[in-house]
Formats: structure tokens, sequence, C-alpha cells
């Protein structure tokens, strides 16, 4: 009986051995299983970071409009002639645009010996480019009023020597002597007269030097039109 129970002991043994022997390898393999889809996954991960980090990135010496990557084409004749007259349009262009300075100029600055700002440096002007357009400035209330008086005759003579003129309207257009009068061109009053002797068709009248600028004389053809007050 003792032979038995040692016989069924050890087979209890022998049979439980295997059991923990086969259990160790299925845990052994399970975990190398397990390691080998955890290496799977990183390079997985890791192809994938390489597969968006290339659609990022621009590609190189690729040809705009082109579907595939690659090297740009040789350009042909057409295209080299093409891009040189570009070059050349680009380089006329920048010179007429570029303002010339002059030594110790400044750009911006008036011309020299524009109104106001004699001598004052200035941008060198490009040749054959048209003046810039100068906006005439608004009549003052003056001018208006100047230009909106009826004219009465036109000077016919001017005797600047003997300080009279003579103007084409005399007694018919009840011109009297003694009236005063103004003299206007354009839309100034260039001087003041005041008549001393009336015809039917002409009046002879006095020039009020006073009243005449400095480097300014009455002439023929100048409009008579009443005289203003002052504003």
């Amino acid at each position: 009986m003792k032979f038995v129970a040692i016989i069924i002991t050890l087979v209890l043994f022998g049979g439980m051995g295997y059991l923990m022997m086969d259990a160790r390898n299925q845990a052994k393999g399970v975990t190398n299983e397990l390691e080998l889809i955890r290496r799977q996954q990183a390079a997985d991960q890791a192809e994938r970071a390489a597969e968006r980090q290339a659609g990022e990135a621009p590609a190189v010496n690729q040809i705009p409009g082109a579907t595939g990557k690659g090297k740009r084409p040789a350009p042909t004749p057409e295209q080299l002639a093409a891009a040189a007259r570009e070059s050349e349009a680009l380089v006329q262009g920048a010179a007429t645009s570029i303002p010339t300075m002059p030594p110790g100029g400044t750009i911006g600055a008036p011309a020299p010996g524009a109104p106001g700002t004699p001598g004052a440096p200035g941008l060198a002007a490009v040749p054959g480019a048209p003046p810039a357009p100068v906006a005439p400035l608004p009549p003052t209330p003056r001018q208006r009023q100047v230009v909106a008086a009826p004219a009465i005759a036109k000077v016919s003579e001017v005797q600047l020597e003997s300080g009279f003129v003579i103007i084409s309207s005399g007694s018919g257009r009840k011109i009297e002597k003694g009236m005063p009068f103004a003299i206007r061109r354009g839309d100034a009053i260039v001087g003041r007269v005041k008549v001393t002797l009336v015809e039917e068709g002409n009046a002879v009248a006095d020039i009020v030097r006073e009243s005449v600028p400095v480097g300014v004389s009455l002439q023929q053809g100048d409009d008579v039109i009443q005289d203003l007050p002052p504003l």
C-alpha cells in the first residue's frame, strides 16, 4: 500500500509540475506576444508621424501646379527670354521711380527757386517726365466780387506819360465828369481812374497813380467797372 501511495504522490507531483511548467510557458508566450504588439504599435506610430511631417513640409524644387514631387525641369529658351524682359522692365521702372538726392539735399523738399523757398534743395526732375499738375486755388470773396461786376467800357487808349486813359463810353452811357471807376484785368483790380472829360462815345479819365500796384501798368483792352467798396 505504501508503495502505491508513493507512486500516486509522485504522479500527482509530476502532473502538478507539468501543469506549472506549462502555465509558465503560456505566460511567457503571452508576455512575448504583448511585447511584439507594443513594438508593432510603436513602429506604426513612428511611421505615421513621419508621413505627417512629410506631408506638412513644403515640397523642394516643385513646380507650382504640379501634382508630384521632383526636380524643376530646365527652363526653355522662351521662358529665359521672358524672364530677361521682365527683369529689364523692373530695372527701368525702379530707375524712374527712385528720386535722386542732391548733395546735402532732403527728399521731399521743394525745388530750388520755388516760390516762398528760394534756394531750397529738392528732388531732381526725371528727364522727359511731365510736370506735376498744380491745383488752382479757390477764388477769394473779393475776386468773385470783381469778376461779377459788369463792364461799363473798355480802355481804348493809354497815355502813361501824361497820366490818363481814354475809355470807350461817354455821355451816351450816362458817364459824367468826376465819376471814379476801377480798371479790371482778369479777377483783379489793377488801378483806378477819375473822369475829367466826357464826349458822346468816349471819355477821358486821369489815372490815380497811387492805386496802381508797383510793376503794373494799365493796358488797352482792360475792363472799366464801377469802383467797388472794400469788403
